[in-house]
């Protein structure tokens, strides 16, 4: 027994007055092994475990929940296993690493405070977010999803800039002198950065405005842009176009010109379809024909009805609007296309024929004798000069 206790005490590595001994490595490597079985079974329980699974929660927010707890674990395991090497924790954490201006020094212990400050800020911004934008739609909280992700936004933004003003002061870094020493700085950065200031009051106006919301169909004028909101952001707003194509408009830029909403009152938007017929034709059998083209389109509501319209006597046509309303406006100009294909095959099962343009030539009879008459006296008139 004596030859174990003196072995387990045999001095392995000597620096200065720190001595390490077998017994302090034998018991490192037993929290590490002992730390990495704990974070086996923990996660082991929490893919068996029934409750975890019914949360109501994506694979990927599981995945996460999972991967922070096996990080805690290896933390505090880390922790405790360098404890087992015979360090002095409280002299660890105050040793100095580095000094600062003013006499000010940098410790582990600060070091460590500015870490748990980061951790701690993400943890709060990623709750927030999944309890207020990702849950907020079965909540009583009376926002659409582009103003909750304003707020979010808004709130990332101030939890970091509390986390930064925190982690300096936990440096001990002076705020009075990294503000003063970076006058000059700050000036050219916030001259540069107007445009961006403008884009965010701008955002901050449209989301809680209520103007533009994020899934309407918009046109903006001074861009010549139109299609669908896909998201709103402090800076910026997302347009993606008929064409697809998604584009990143400054917010600024909106509220700065006019903006046509068709969804602004109401998600239903009516449009319409011109259409001509020849004169003579049966007007109700085309009224008809025309109805029947609207409701036998699935995009086409039911309710409000699909109306004709009347316009005018053309030079060569009868010419008809067909109203109908739709909630999908999005994909107005491939519903209007299709009505058109479904009106001209109602037209041609009816008989109904759409005229195309022409003009009637009338020639008076005595042009030919005038004509002559007309050059013999320009004749005359050539010989008495």
């Amino acid at each position: 027994m004596d030859q174990i206790n003196a072995f387990l005490e045999t001095v392995v590595l000597e620096l200065g007055a720190y001595q390490l001994r077998v017994l302090n490595l034998i018991g490192f490597v037993t929290v590490l092994l002992g730390t990495i079985w704990v974070r086996w079974l923990v996660d082991r329980a929490l893919r068996r475990s029934t409750w975890f699974r019914k949360l109501s929660l994506e694979d990927d927010r599981r995945k996460g929940i999972r991967r922070l707890l096996r990080r805690v674990i290896l933390g505090l395991g880390a922790l405790l296993a360098v404890t087992t090497l015979g360090f002095e924790l409280g002299a660890l954490l105050e040793r100095r690493l580095f000094s600062l201006p003013e006499k000010n020094e940098v410790k582990v212990i600060n070091v460590v405070t500015a870490v748990v400050i980061v951790v701690a800020a993400r943890l709060g911004v990623w709750y927030f977010h999944r309890l207020f934008v990702e849950s907020g739609a079965k909540t009583r909280i009376a926002l659409d999803q582009g103003r909750r992700q304003a707020v979010y936004q808004i709130f990332k933004y101030i939890v970091y800039v509390v986390a930064i003003f925190l982690i300096l002061n936990s440096l001990h870094i002076n705020l009075n002198w990294l503000i003063a020493s970076s006058a000059a700085l700050f000036v050219g950065v916030g001259l540069a950065l107007q445009h961006v200031f403008d884009d965010l009051v701008s955002g901050i106006i449209i989301l809680f405005e209520g103007t533009m919301e994020v899934g309407d169909m918009v046109y903006i004028h001074s861009l010549k842009l139109e299609g669908k909101v896909m998201e709103i952001r402090l800076r910026t707003t997302i347009v993606e176009s008929l064409d697809s194509v998604s584009v990143i408009v400054p917010n600024s830029k909106i509220t700065s010109t006019d903006v046509v909403n068709w969804n602004f009152n109401d998600r239903e938007t009516r449009f319409h379809v011109g259409v001509g017929v020849a004169y003579g034709s049966d007007l109700d059998k085309v009224r008809r024909a025309l109805i029947r083209a609207a409701n036998s389109h699935g995009l086409v509501l039911k309710t409000p009805e699909p109306r004709v319209r009347f316009t005018e006597f053309g030079d060569s046509s009868l010419n008809f609007e067909l109203l109908f309303w739709t909630n999908h406006t999005y994909a107005y100009e491939d519903i209007k296309s299709d009505l058109r294909f479904k009106i001209e095959a109602e037209f041609r099962r009816a008989d109904i024929r759409i005229p195309f343009p022409q003009r009637d030539l009338h020639l008076r009879s005595d042009f030919r004798s005038e004509a002559p008459a007309a050059e013999a006296s320009s004749a005359e008139d050539g010989g008495l000069t």
